[in-house]
């Protein structure tokens, strides 16, 4: 479930909306097993390059 929420949260939800510009993620990998982990992690940064790289 939580990784749903925060997949939703990076691409916009409803589909049709733009991603948001902001994301405040406290504790976004507690619970999740630690290849979930390494994703949210991978994901997160790639968010943060893509967003420097449209600057």
């Amino acid at each position: 479930m939580q990784k749903l929420i925060l997949g939703r949260a990076l691409v916009g939800e409803p589909a049709s909306s733009a991603p948001p510009t902001l994301i405040v993620a406290n504790q976004p990998t507690w619970g999740l097993d630690i290849g979930a982990v390494a994703y949210v992690h991978q994901q997160a940064a790639a968010q943060v390059q893509e967003e420097h790289a449209a600057a």
